[in-house]
């Protein structure tokens, strides 16, 4: 799991994401205090095994897939 508190994505801020190595996709969950109310599947579509999450120091999240790919999830600019 990581937990993203940066500026790059602050509609974001606040969620937990959990890379999905059998789901094919990242997970995005929202949470009110210590309760989780809602989950959010992205990047589905794109069929990739993900092996883990991070949030880099620029803000932006980090998905290492499980063929060694880095994707860099960031704001459409």
């Amino acid at each position: 799991l990581a937990y993203y508190d940066g500026d790059a994505l602050p509609a974001w801020r606040g969620s937990l994401f959990a890379a999905g190595l059998r789901s094919f996709s990242v997970s995005r969950v929202t949470l009110e205090g210590d309760r989780a109310t809602d989950e959010e599947r992205l990047l589905e579509s794109y069929r990739f095994r993900a092996r883990n999450l991070k949030q880099g120091p620029d803000g932006n999240l980090y998905l290492l897939t499980e063929n060694g790919g880095i994707i860099k999830i960031s704001p459409v600019k």
